[in-house]
């Protein structure tokens, strides 16, 4: 191949590399969920579940901390967590979180919530920054969880 054809073909080549990788990443996903599904109906036990889906929301988003916060009441409590490296021992201490004004957003609406920044954040309550500041965390990526039309927590 002249060096001509090998510039044409040069963009192609590269956009056909970064289709082949997300695709990849995608498939990689996808399989994880897969296993995570399996493991999930293979127990009944609680404390198995929570550790299991934070392992796998874990390793999935490759993310520095994550962790399963029951709903008691208008506070989240933790039910287990996983933490990456130094984030360890700051994340190791467990502070409940009062949902305050996102109690609609979660237990109402069962929205998520991406907060880009939590310490900037006008609608993250007071006991969350404070919990996240802790820990050296910023952003913040909650789901709630539910069961049988009933929001019983947040991963």
């Amino acid at each position: 191949m002249d060096s001509h054809a090998f510039i044409e073909n040069s963009p192609a080549a590269l956009e056909n590399a970064d289709l082949i990788a997300q695709m990849q990443k995608r498939v990689h996903e996808l399989e994880g969920l897969a296993q995570l599904s399996a493991a999930l109906v293979s127990t009944l036990d609680p404390t198995t579940i929570y550790e299991l889906a934070v392992e796998w929301t874990f390793n999935l988003f490759n993310s520095d901390v994550a962790d399963l916060r029951l709903l008691r009441g208008e506070k989240l409590e933790r039910v287990a967590a996983r933490a990456r490296g130094a984030r360890r021992p700051e994340f190791a201490r467990d502070t409940p979180i009062e949902l305050g004004d996102l109690t609609d957003l979660f237990v109402e609406e069962r929205a998520a919530l991406l907060v880009d920044d939590a310490q900037t954040a006008a609608h993250v309550p007071a006991s969350a920054r404070a919990a996240l500041a802790a820990t050296g965390l910023r952003a913040w990526l909650v789901a709630p969880l539910a069961l049988r039309e009933q929001v019983i927590g947040t991963l």
